[in-house]
């Protein structure tokens, strides 16, 4: 497995490839089970005696803890992109429609295109706050279905700090 790539001093930065099968989800009980074997292994945590144990389990609780934070975190940005999203189409479709009683009225060529412009680039202002709020959902599901890039995120954050990409 992975277990074999510590024969440096500091332990190596986690990689969601070295994480086998890769192509496989990790499911939360998988990811707690990765998250406590992994520390043990690098020496970040122990499970040599009573007290270790105990200290080892409390940090799968905060491991899990943070797993549900940041779950709860997705949703709530999806909310409120939904309030946004939903506010920002009806002040989109409402320039629309005044845009096409405008429209209905013009005589002038010139003026008709840009109107019609105007009506094209709303249009494209609503496909993309869907789009946007579709990439919140979509970043959601993503995270039920893996907990693989929280779980590697996650550890490496524990053990090399909040700059741990750049060392990467």
């Amino acid at each position: 497995m992975f277990f074999d790539l510590f024969k440096k001093k500091e332990p190596p930065i986690l990689k969601p490839e070295m994480l086998q099968p890769v192509d496989a989800p990790i499911s939360t009980a998988e990811a707690k089970r990765i998250f406590k074997e992994w520390m043990v292994k690098i020496g970040h945590l122990s499970n040599k005696d009573k007290l270790d144990k105990m200290e080892l389990s409390d940090h799968v609780g905060y491991f899990v803890e943070d797993m549900k934070q940041h779950e709860e975190a997705l949703k709530f940005d999806i909310d409120d992109e939904k309030e946004s999203v939903a506010e920002s189409i009806k002040e989109e479709k409402e320039e629309i429609r005044d845009l096409k009683k405008e429209l209905a009225k013009c005589k002038d060529q010139a003026e008709r295109e840009n109107i019609e412009g105007q009506v094209a680039h709303c249009e494209r202002a609503i496909a993309n706050y869907q789009e946007s709020l579709a990439m919140r959902v979509k970043e959601l599901a993503d995270f039920k279905a893996d907990r693989r890039a929280f779980l590697v995120e996650y550890i490496n954050t524990q053990v090399h700090g909040p700059e741990w990409r750049t060392k990467a």
